[in-house]
């Protein structure tokens, strides 16, 4: 049966958000769509809970294969998918009144443009609108961004299914930057686009794969560019031979491509080991002051976060603790002691 859109919506235990999200996604006014959902080896009450929405609708179609992970899901529903535009959704956002219809139309008039993404609302937990960040707009604009920076919000984008299909999907050597990765690939062959109404509410919380994973996702996102210049430069993708994400700690594929990037995250993700010793984070904490002003810009929020982590276990109460603390403190002090007084 032919359906002019297919919505992809990968769940691993969403119970909390799901009904709202797939709610929301019904409640769109058009009609003539599917919403695949991809159960991801959920152990709480998710399959129960898409079960029950199958039942009730016929658009509704639940896909279960155990437990792969996200790109695994995401190239099940594309591959999976009837229709020759997909939307994607994710399993605890809210999708608002009038996204699929405008983005659809949008992309029926331009046949040049395979991915448009729209503007958001971040909204915490609870629902509660955080902010609306800016977003680029223009097809030229939106492409000359992604070189320095994923400025295609992942769960609101439409695409084109064949062509994303032909160019290999999601990999998953960029796990947790698989959008980023393929949206640079995409800018080498057409043109993407942001339009400027916002189509979803994003939910930012603790359990969010966003803020879960942010260190692989950076390392994945700086590795993805390090890849499309390759590319342009004419050289094969290094990348393309991966099955799964390399090794943080051994790879030398981040060696010769993002030393810089890779010696900031490793130091920090030894910060973030309470069971690391005191030498390591010692001179974990001497990589990260001698790192570029760039690197210690662009991960400010996340290096502080580890700062605090790190001199809350150091169990003296010595010149080294104290050191940390002042670090953390003067890259932003009301952040400081919110992220204290949450701790």
């Amino acid at each position: 049966m032919s359906k002019i859109l297919s919505v992809i919506m990968p769940v691993c235990n969403a119970e909390k958000y799901l009904s709202q999200a797939i709610e929301s996604v019904l409640r769109q006014e058009l009609r003539d769509f599917e919403l695949i959902c991809i159960d991801d080896g959920s152990s709480d009450a998710s399959s129960a809970i898409l079960k029950n929405f199958a039942d009730r609708d016929s658009r509704v179609r639940v896909i279960s294969r155990g437990k792969l992970g996200l790109v695994s899901a995401l190239n099940i529903g594309l591959e999976s998918a009837i229709a020759p535009i997909v939307a994607r959704m994710d399993a605890d956002d809210v999708c608002l009144p009038g996204r699929l219809a405008q983005q659809l139309e949008y992309l029926a008039r331009r046949p040049d443009v395979w991915v448009v993404g729209t503007a958001r609302k971040l909204i915490d937990g609870r629902g509660r609108v955080l902010r609306a960040p800016t977003v680029v707009q223009g097809e030229g604009a939106v492409s000359e961004a992604l070189l320095r920076s994923c400025e295609l919000c992942h769960p609101t984008v439409m695409m084109r299914r064949v062509p994303i299909l032909k160019l290999g999907g999601y990999r998953e050597a960029f796990r947790h930057a698989e959008d980023y990765d393929l949206w640079l690939r995409v800018v080498q062959h057409a043109k993407v686009d942001n339009l400027p109404f916002v189509g979803i509410l994003h939910r930012i919380h603790g359990a969010s794969v966003s803020e879960k994973h942010k260190i692989q996702q950076r390392v994945s996102a700086a590795l993805a560019q390090a890849c499309y210049h390759l590319r342009m430069a004419g050289h094969s993708d290094p990348a393309s031979f991966y099955r799964g994400p390399p090794d943080l700690w051994n790879d030398r594929l981040l060696d010769d491509l993002i030393s810089e990037h890779i010696e900031f995250f490793r130091a920090t993700l030894i910060l973030l080991d309470p069971t690391a010793l005191f030498d390591a984070k010692f001179s974990a904490v001497k990589k990260i002051e001698s790192a570029s002003p760039r690197m210690k810009r662009q991960n400010k929020k996340l290096y502080q976060e580890a700062l605090l982590f790190a001199a809350s276990h150091h169990r003296r109460l010595d010149f080294f603790k104290l050191r940390m603390f002042a670090n953390a403190v003067r890259l932003h002090p009301g952040r400081f002691v919110r992220l204290s007084f949450s701790s």
